[in-house]
């Protein structure tokens, strides 16, 4: 069975020995004396500072406030009918409240209580929604650092060209348009930097955006290479997991547990309440004389026609819906799961190709470009189209890294791990 190396937290990179010494140049270029950020405090900046997440954690007050409402009985009501001349009787003032059948006021608080639940699921469900876009802007955030790197590289390298061409065109080895052909690619390579700084500026706003704060620090392009060693999990235990942790699916299970305890209250509800009123009045049977006492009336609602019939087919009707989205939730969940994985398993291969041959030999064919160039060996276009060669395979690097990542991200966001570790 094959198997994927599930990463948590983020980055899922196997990385070779042969990439060391160009990690090594990565961090020289860097300021290694701030403290880069990581996922994981962009997860917790997140869940401390997301308004997001924070309104959406106030949904909970109110289910709380559902299950008060639940508890709470009805106020009696104070009564009073005070007749002049043609009366006799005079009902001074008197109590009526009403008594719920046994059993009513505990389903409807298990109502709400289960309501409740429901509703921790659905908050849980939005929050690792909201972390799974904290996960995605984080990685954009890095792909755009890295592709800043690349093209500045990319600069350094035509600079270098430009200025062989220069020694050799006053040895008069070449023509002015050597010179003049690479000094036209830096001034591209130049606006490049300028729209990707602009994009970088983009990605950054939106991190600060969802982490809710100015004081970011941006992570270390080295981190584009960074080794990761953690263990395999097989695609069955991972759609095993998903269907268990999923609390969008949880949510739904809720939902129809509430319905069950709706139906309970509409068959308790068939029993009605008894109105009971109680207090004191005079009677005046013989002008100019009262006689003063005390009554007790009654009511009940008769259910004749009304037995709770139209609730009761509801809830019924929204359980068999229920059951229906649940069905088509779990199959939605491993579908997403073993899409990504699979996806993962291709990505990975070519991710490990770029690590071991890809980015190294790009290395080296500027190198040995530039040295022939030099030397005299090659011409100007040998040169800029081996460097262009070089610079096709770091940009192709980089967009496996940003789709490795992006499928990463929405298989974490299906197996609900987008949190802290």
């Amino acid at each position: 069975m094959p198997r994927l190396i599930l990463i948590p937290i983020g980055l899922l990179i196997l990385i070779s020995s042969k990439t060391t010494a160009f990690a090594e140049e990565i961090h020289a270029s860097v300021n290694t004396t701030q403290q880069p950020l990581t996922l994981n405090q962009a997860y917790e900046l997140a869940l401390k500072n997301n308004l997001e997440i924070q309104a959406v954690k106030k949904k909970m007050g109110e289910a709380q406030a559902n299950i008060l409402a639940a508890k709470t009985r009805q106020n009696p009501i104070l009564m009073t009918d005070l007749g002049f001349k043609a009366e006799k009787t005079y009902r001074v003032a008197g109590i009526s409240f009403f008594v719920e059948p046994p059993g009513k006021r505990s389903r409807r608080i298990k109502i709400a209580e289960a309501q409740a639940l429901q509703q921790e699921a659905e908050i849980e469900s939005q929050i690792n929604r909201i972390l799974g876009d904290v996960h995605d802007a984080y990685v954009q955030w890095l792909v755009t650092i890295t592709k800043l790197y690349f093209e500045e590289k990319n600069i350094d390298m035509l600079k270098a060209i430009a200025k062989v061409a220069q020694k050799r065109l006053a040895a008069k080895e070449v023509e002015e348009l050597d010179g003049n052909q690479a000094q036209l690619l830096v001034a591209d390579a130049e606006n490049k930097v300028l729209s990707i700084k602009c994009d970088l500026q983009a990605v950054r706003t939106r991190l600060q955006r969802v982490l809710n704060t100015q004081d970011l620090k941006e992570p270390l392009v080295e981190d584009f290479f960074k080794v990761t060693e953690l263990s395999q999990t097989p695609l069955e235990t991972l759609i095993e997991n998903g269907l268990s942790q999923r609390r969008d699916l949880a949510g739904k299970k809720l939902e129809s547990e509430v319905e069950n305890r709706n139906i309970a209250l509409y068959k308790r509800s068939r029993f009605p309440n008894l109105g009971i009123t109680s207090g004191f009045d005079m009677v005046q049977p013989i002008p100019n004389k009262f006689t003063s006492g005390t009554f007790q009336m009654g009511q009940i609602e008769l259910p004749i026609w009304n037995r709770q019939q139209a609730p009761i087919a509801k809830s019924k009707a929204s359980q068999s819906r229920l059951k229906a989205e649940t069905l088509s939730l779990q199959q939605q969940i491993r579908s997403d799961i073993q899409t990504e994985y699979n996806k993962l398993q291709f990505l990975r291969l070519e991710w490990e190709r770029c690590q071991e041959k890809q980015l190294p030999l790009a290395d080296k064919v500027d190198a040995q470009a530039l040295d022939s160039y030099r030397r005299g060996k090659s011409a100007i276009n040998d040169v800029l189209g081996q460097h262009s060669n070089a610079y096709g395979a770091r940009l192709d690097a980089v967009d496996i890294y940003e789709r490795y990542q992006n499928s990463l991200v929405n298989l974490e966001t299906a197996l609900n791990l987008n949190k802290p570790h």
